[in-house]
């Protein structure tokens, strides 16, 4: 019939591997061919179409195509036959599944058109099992997932999503700006709306959203959310968002922080004991260093290690003999070395006993310098933490501006003279400018204040 490919190739027989029938599952380029009917039956199929469907030519002309529909896909099959008659010479697109003999199904993309010259519909048939059974697993992957995940687009509103994504927000359709004006901590608005806008002027994965958020005002869970800009994407369209509950997670967090704080406190009361000077100008040094993180605007957590770690950045020199610390005049080599290992002790000492990072690593490097000439490791430039070097600045700062055993503290416009020499050279010009912003305001900070707590 007009259109219709002729072929003269053997039909495969039916029961053969279905694979092999579909060609390995690759065929998604290869168009194959059926005639339907004003009636519904095939009156014509090309040896590819029955290759495809593990049929003979005979067991599939004078049939219904619906007779090897799946049944999930019977009715809207019958629609397109039915919408092809009333618009002659207009395409269909459908995509559906095939049975084959044996348990398998093919999953086509069937494109049908109603060809008035010939009273019957031409059917190019498209094998994209493979494509639709990768789409399949990932559905359910995605499905199963116990992260939100959802897709919005340019006015927020929500355009797909998996089960977690419905318990959270309900169903596609649905406003997240309207949700999340009434379900988040007003606390944690201004942020999140301002990064989800940023997220829509830029494509690509963002930074990860922290946010609170309840279904009342006393009880709060606390989420992660990641953000995607795929709206260039022609198949999403749109802002792909993953939230993860992590309420467990900042619970854990935030006991292992006391627990730290506690270990800290216990430190810093061992030290006023043993060694009273010491402690001293840790705590002072704590304090400079809290109001010089603070003026940097530096997170309220990152604020609380900083200031952690300077009021415990000489714990080191705990098992030290008084008599080198206080010794006037210069060291002997040997001497030297002993001072200087207070810094690898103190690392080790708060190691073992589980404090963070954020903690330990000041601790070690807060007289390292950015030219190079510090120690314990000879580290320069950007190798220096910002963190290691607000409190080195901190501990410069008392050190110079406090009466020593053999020697009396500088006066203030000595120190600043100091610390504007050193600027780019022992210190990073940021921490520095920031130190002499607020010069002046610095005051002791008693043994039992809670400055290393953040908020």
């Amino acid at each position: 019939m007009a259109g219709f490919p002729s072929s003269t190739k053997e039909v495969e027989p039916r029961g053969a591997d279905a694979t092999e029938r579909r060609g390995g599952g690759s065929g998604c380029s290869d168009n194959v061919s059926l005639v339907v009917g004003a009636d519904h039956t095939v009156t014509e199929a090309s040896e590819e179409f029955c290759h495809l469907i593990g049929r003979r030519r005979d067991e599939v002309v004078g049939h219904s195509p619906l007779d090897f529909t799946h049944p999930d896909d019977v009715e809207a099959s019958r629609r397109l036959m039915d919408h092809s008659h009333r618009q002659p010479g207009k395409a269909s697109v459908l995509e559906k599944r095939y049975t084959v003999p044996g348990g398998d199904i093919v999953t086509v993309r069937l494109t049908a058109m109603w060809h008035p010259a010939s009273e019957a519909i031409l059917a190019y048939v498209t094998d994209i099992t493979e494509i639709a059974t990768l789409r399949r697993r990932h559905n359910v992957l995605i499905e199963s997932s116990a992260d939100a995940i959802l897709v919005i687009d340019r006015y927020w509103v929500v355009t797909d999503l998996n089960q977690a994504a419905r318990e959270m927000v309900g169903p596609i359709g649905t406003n997240l700006w309207d949700l999340l004006a009434v379900r988040m901590h007003p606390e944690d608005l201004p942020a999140s709306f301002k990064a989800i806008e940023h997220a829509y002027n830029s494509p690509g994965l963002h930074h990860p959203i922290n946010f609170r958020a309840g279904v009342g005002n006393d009880i709060w869970f606390n989420y992660s959310a990641t953000v995607n800009n795929l709206l260039a994407d022609p198949a999403i369209r749109g802002i792909v968002i993953n939230v993860r509950n992590v309420t467990a997670e900042v619970k854990q967090l935030a006991a292992l922080r006391e627990n730290e704080r506690a270990m800290g406190r216990a430190l810093i009361e061992i030290s006023e004991l043993s060694d009273p000077f010491t402690a001293g100008h840790q705590r002072h040094a704590a304090g400079i260093a809290q109001r010089i993180a603070a003026r940097m605007s530096l997170d309220p957590q990152t604020i609380a290690d900083v200031a952690l770690a300077a009021s415990l950045h000489d714990i080191g020199k705990a098992g030290l003999p008084t008599s080198i610390l206080s010794k006037p005049g210069s060291l002997a080599p040997d001497e030297l070395v002993l001072v200087r290992s207070h810094c690898e002790i103190g690392h080790r000492i708060l190691t073992n006993g589980g404090m963070s990072v954020g903690v330990t690593e000041p601790v070690l490097h807060h007289h390292e310098r950015i030219d190079g000439s510090g120690y314990p490791e000879g580290l320069a430039g950007d190798e220096v933490s910002l963190a290691s070097q607000i409190v080195a600045v901190a501990d410069a700062i008392d050190a110079a501006s406090a009466d020593r055993p053999y020697r009396l503290g500088l006066g203030a416009g000595a120190v600043v003279k100091d610390l504007k020499n050193k600027r780019s050279i022992l210190y990073m010009p940021d921490v520095v400018d920031a130190a002499l912003d607020v010069f002046g305001t610095f005051q002791p900070v008693t043994a039992d204040a809670n400055f290393f707590s953040p908020g």
